[in-house]
């Protein structure tokens, strides 16, 4: 899977590799900073993360979102909205999402009567329904799950350390998986993406991938015995290239195959972020690790190392 010539370049080069990923990494803690300082949050959240109205309307009739977001802004004005389209068992419709906070009845009823407007048709109850969130509980939400990240982060160093006995490998792994999620949200922010709790359960996901991948370099190049640093390299690249391309198959088929869009948004993060884990587990962390392995093995070959 890795040609002899590619992979001797790489254990020759692999200190100055280790810059790409890391300049990457930089690129997009910097997005994410200016994204702050633009919006207040480092990355765009929707209505289940900052609270706000989604009103759902099931419809036979292809609706036209351009004439929608014509009608309705007028009466959400001047909160934002965005409109997307979804297909259900009932037949087509839509979502009408706004930051708007406990909406009166006047705008409710003024929000009905411009979708009937533009539909042409009168909608009964059976045909939208409308749902309301409190800033208090998706801030909650999201504070909750940032603190089970980061305690997720501290496990995971501290199981690493068990597992190989030193601070760097641990460093290593919290590291890589750190840079994955930086740098998908980073392209997240670019692409104008609005993550949800959807978005947020896609990341503790890619946390997961991420974990796995590294044990397996970590593990195939720190626990060899009688296998070169080259070979075991080269085996365990083999293996995560295929766990990761077969990932990636199922979710791009997802992608293409699935119109709901919360499985879309959680499909499209996790994407990014294996693609993004390609670039920090093979080339960052393997950098590392591949450094760190022959520094030990020079030191057990200096007289009066310890057997």
């Amino acid at each position: 899977m890795i040609g002899e010539k590619v992979l001797d370049w790489f254990m020759a080069h692999y200190k100055k590799i280790f810059y790409i990923p890391f300049l990457v990494t930089l690129v997009a803690l910097f997005l994410l900073y200016q994204n702050y300082t633009q919006t207040g949050d480092i990355f765009t959240k929707d209505i289940s993360l900052k609270g706000g109205l989604t009103f759902t309307f099931i419809t036979d009739k292809s609706p036209d979102i351009a004439a929608l977001e014509a009608a309705l802004a007028p009466v959400l004005a001047p909160h934002e909205l965005n409109i997307r389209t979804l297909r259900s068992g009932a037949g087509t419709g839509f979502i009408v999402e706004s930051d708007l906070q406990d909406p009166s009845r006047e705008t409710v009823e003024g929000m009905i009567a411009a979708v009937e407007g533009v539909l042409g048709e009168k909608l009964d109850e059976s045909k939208y329904s409308l749902e309301s969130v409190g800033s208090s509980l998706g801030e909650s939400f999201f504070q909750q799950t940032f603190k089970a990240m980061v305690i997720a982060f501290l496990f995971i160093g501290i199981v690493v350390f068990i597992i190989f006995r030193s601070l760097l490998p641990s460093v290593a792994v919290m590291l890589s998986t750190f840079s994955n999620i930086v740098t998908t949200m980073a392209v997240a922010d670019l692409f104008g993406m609005r993550i949800g709790t959807a978005g947020i359960a896609a990341f503790l996901m890619l946390i997961g991938y991420s974990i796995d991948t590294e044990i397996l370099l970590n593990t195939r190049l720190l626990k060899r015995k009688d296998e070169s640093l080259r070979s075991a390299f080269a085996s365990a690249f083999k293996t995560g290239m295929m766990m990761t391309f077969t990932t990636l198959t199922a979710v791009a088929v997802s992608l293409i195959f699935i119109q709901n869009e919360v499985i879309r948004q959680i499909m499209l993060i996790l994407f990014i972020g294996l693609v993004a884990d390609l670039l920090n587990t093979w080339l960052q962390n393997a950098s590392l690790i591949i450094w760190h392995a022959e520094h030990e093995e020079k030191k057990a070959q200096q007289p009066g190392a310890a057997p």
